[in-house]
């Protein structure tokens, strides 16, 4: 069965190779890795370039940045010229078997692509197609997807392929297959891509398709988990409180999850008793019906407000010994609980 492993937050200098044989010196923030026992069938990397390395690679269509295949995510607006920007590329399959296997990890692999050759043809930028390309100013983010060939879309379905046994058949074909074996999940992916959210396909005992990404409102950032179970047609999102708790607030917590539920109409906050982990559940069954956009999105969207409204309350149970009446109040009644109404995904 496919897995995929994440190594964020590297940080590290790598110096990759343009056509014209001059270097680029990048940093590599992040690497993903989805394969089996045998073999890594994706490895995608998030670089981070200055802004003119960024004006340097645009111009040349690095990456192959083609300008004609852009969409806009996030905000649709122009980069801002001070900042840093990134650049998330897939390496191209025909080196997938060049790199390490058998249950390596997104750390080895890293450490196998630093400590290349630099004539190495898996640090050609020629092998490393966007994906994504993105830039962070004020806590929110800006970019455009590449809508090309071998697009995140299809690596991420071709991944939701080995999970419902569909291999031996090309990239058209295994999407065609994928949507109609397991169309609620191709269905909820295709809305999170659209909207720019950095997903990450991972597995589970029992064989579910499951995206794991991150959220950051007013108040945090957190993870969340989409889950799709296509045998009864439903879709369930979750928002992971980025906190525990620990044994002596447990009782406390079970009091504000009790008086934050009272009243919810969409959705409500889960808490086991013998559990430290908070989380913020919203559902649907589209059973007989088609999973659209316009019931996706509140599924998804009111489920990050009310955990970005009520984080605060949590926060002020867990470290300031507040009641859980008054945390509750904090939240549903002071002007600066109320939730944003923008979406700040990354």
């Amino acid at each position: 069965m496919n897995s995929t492993d994440v190594y964020r937050g590297l940080d590290a200098g790598m110096t990759l190779r343009e056509p014209s044989g001059a270097p680029l010196c990048v940093r590599l923030r992040h690497l993903s890795i989805s394969g089996d026992d045998s073999l890594v069938t994706d490895c995608t990397a998030t670089f981070r370039l200055d802004p003119e390395q960024y004006r340097h690679v645009d111009n040349l269509a690095l990456f192959d940045l083609d300008p004609e295949r852009r969409e806009p995510t996030y905000r649709p607006e122009p980069f801002d010229l001070g900042s840093a920007v990134d650049i998330e590329a897939s390496l191209s399959s025909d080196l997938l078997a060049h790199l390490p296997a058998g249950h390596a990890s997104a750390r080895v692999v890293a450490n196998f692509l630093l400590g290349l050759s630099p004539d190495s043809p898996e640090l050609a930028t020629v092998n490393w197609q966007a994906v994504s390309v993105s830039q962070e100013v004020n806590g929110r983010r800006n970019g455009y997807r590449m809508a090309h060939g071998g697009t995140s879309l299809q690596q991420m379905l071709a991944q939701a392929q080995a999970l419902v046994g569909e291999v031996e058949v090309d990239a058209a074909e295994a999407i065609k297959r994928v949507e109609q074996s397991v169309p609620v999940f191709a269905s909820v992916y295709q809305f999170l891509l659209a909207e720019g959210w950095d997903n990450v396909l991972v597995d589970d005992e029992d064989e579910q398709p499951k995206l794991r990404m991150r959220y950051r409102g007013q108040h945090g950032e957190w993870d969340c988990l989409a889950v799709v179970r296509e045998e009864t047609a439903q879709f369930v999102f979750y928002s992971l409180c980025p906190v525990h708790v620990l044994e002596a607030k447990r009782q406390a917590m079970v009091e504000f999850v009790t008086r934050a539920n009272h009243d919810m109409v969409i959705g409500n906050f889960e808490f086991h008793c013998d559990g430290d982990r908070v989380r913020f559940k919203t559902s649907i069954d589209v059973e007989g019906t088609k999973a659209t956009q316009a019931l996706i999105r509140p599924v998804i969207h009111t489920n990050v407000l009310m955990m970005d409204q009520y984080l605060p309350g949590i926060m002020a149970v867990l470290y300031a010994d507040k009641p859980p009446a008054e945390a509750i109040a904090l939240v549903e009644g002071a002007p600066d609980g109320a939730p944003s109404t923008t979406l700040p995904v990354v």
